[in-house]
């Protein structure tokens, strides 16, 4: 089951990576925002 552990570890490593971009993206285009407008 080492090799299914892996497996799953690595799935939610990606997820949890994808994620955070998407986090990060979107906070980066809220804080751009105020700095455009001035």
């Amino acid at each position: 089951h080492f090799i299914q552990a892996l497996i799953y570890v690595g799935v939610h490593a990606l997820i949890a990576v994808l994620s955070y971009l998407v986090l990060v993206g979107d906070i980066k285009r809220i804080e751009l925002k105020p700095v455009a407008g001035q």
